[in-house]
């Protein structure tokens, strides 16, 4: 978009209306959404637990050309004959037939024999019939629009329910009636060396934030893969839900599913373990054994406990013991607003971390679109603060225990929890929710 808007030094949706839509007659099409069009758009839905609600078309998509093209399945219609037979109908000439052929044509793919990318397009394989496709989603709508160059043939899906799963299980179903074949399921090629065991593990999508508080997005969605015997794995992909396939080794790091024609490769060679899994044009970075979602749940949840107990077992264990032991204990000795400092950032930690996990459960993810909630970032804040005076905390102690010359049994309780808020900190930054990286 910012190419054409720089050649062309027009807008990008000015100059699509003047020399696509326009020549073509898609005059129900349009970036700027006009409310003559709004007024038509279907209603969307999305699911709220185990029900589907009726959403509103958020007019916040505007960002041309990656979004915000209204359009119906007719226009659509005059777009892919456009591709399809690029003089155009009626002897419009809208894309030159040389055009036509560079937009088609492979531009890159991960291995050889794996689908690439086009430009504007993604490459696809279904029932040995090549196809070119271009999806797109947001609330409450999804839509697909596939292209089998050699049957000329082209196909635009619409849904009012935001799901790509549905797109390609119509499609493929679509091949299965019209082109079927009968799918021969692969055999693990003989004599290569055997990578099933290197290549299991846990990956992410490599499209996500590094430096913002949506880094930890990235925890939903893993893929994990695991060997399933010699020269075979099993693929637990989010979008399969529970379900698990099949694939086997049919060269060197590659592997083909034994139910329907799809490849993945892992980058490598050798022994050495791969670091990315590439599926069509997409790629996944495999994760080390701490960072697996397991894990880190498991580290927020300790996370949550050790807040919680500062907050509300502190005051309780140093009442107790000074009920006890009356001025006889390093504890006792310490004054009373050092362990307010202490149980201020227990409940700070506590309330931040909890309420954030809590939103990111009951909000809906595009509320962020808009930016980011005031609770929320009030929370970010609770866990930036308790990082302050975690720092704080640690520079007061070391003043205290100059002073303190007779230390009992318990005096490595208060640097214990010290160390420990010290380490709560560092896992948080590790997610950017200190500081407010938003």
């Amino acid at each position: 978009g910012l190419i054409v808007e720089d050649v062309s030094g027009t807008d990008f949706s000015e100059y699509i209306t003047k020399t696509v839509f326009t020549p073509l007659g898609m005059n129900d099409s349009s970036f700027d959404m006009p409310a003559r069009l709004m007024e038509r758009c279907a209603a969307g839905y999305e699911y709220r637990g185990d029900r589907q609600v009726r959403v509103p078309f958020d007019s916040l998509l505007q960002m041309a050309p990656a979004g915000s093209l209204i359009s119906t399945p007719a226009d659509m219609a005059k777009f892919m004959i456009m591709h399809l037979s690029p003089g155009g109908q009626g002897g419009r000439r809208v894309l030159s037939a040389r055009s036509a052929a560079v937009i088609q044509r492979r531009h890159f793919s991960h291995h050889p024999a794996m689908d690439g990318v086009c430009y504007d397009f993604f490459e696809s394989t279904l029932n040995s019939r090549r196809g070119l496709y271009h999806t797109g989603s947001w609330q409450g709508c999804s839509a697909m629009l596939y292209l089998i160059p050699g049957s000329d043939l082209g196909i635009f899906i619409a849904a009012n329910a935001r799901s790509h799963a549905f797109l390609f299980d119509l499609v493929r179903e679509f091949h299965d009636r019209f082109f079927p074949e009968i799918y021969a399921a692969p055999a693990v090629k003989a004599g290569l060396p055997d990578s099933a065991a290197l290549v299991s593990g846990s990956y992410r999508d490599i499209q996500y934030s590094r430096t913002t508080v949506e880094k930890i997005a990235s925890l939903m969605g893993r893929v994990r893969v695991k060997k399933a015997g010699a020269g075979a794995i099993e693929i637990m992909f989010p979008s399969e839900g529970k379900n698990s396939s099949r694939w086997v080794q049919v060269d060197e790091r590659l592997y083909q599913r034994t139910d329907r024609r799809e490849l993945v490769f892992f980058d490598g060679a050798g022994s050495e373990p791969p670091s990315r899994m590439m599926k069509g044009a997409f790629v996944y970075e495999r994760v080390g054994r701490h960072e697996t979602a397991p894990v880190q749940a498991a580290l927020f949840v300790l996370s949550l406990a050790f807040s919680a107990a500062v907050a509300m077992g502190l005051p309780l264990f140093v009442r107790r013991l000074r009920e006890r032991k009356p001025g006889g204990d390093v504890l006792s000795a310490i004054p009373g607003h050092y362990l307010v400092i202490v149980t201020v950032n227990g409940w700070l930690s506590f309330v931040g971390l909890g309420g954030l996990l809590l939103s990111f459960v009951l909000m809906d993810p595009f509320v962020f679109t808009r930016g980011m909630p005031a609770i929320f970032t009030a929370f970010l804040a609770m866990l930036t603060l308790g990082a302050l005076l975690t720092l704080a905390q640690g520079f007061y102690l070391m003043k205290l225990w100059k002073n303190v010359s007779d230390r009992p049994r318990w005096e490595w309780i208060l640097p214990l929890i010290t160390l420990l808020f010290v380490l709560n900190a560092l896992f948080l930054s590790s997610w950017n929710l200190l500081g407010l990286k938003m």
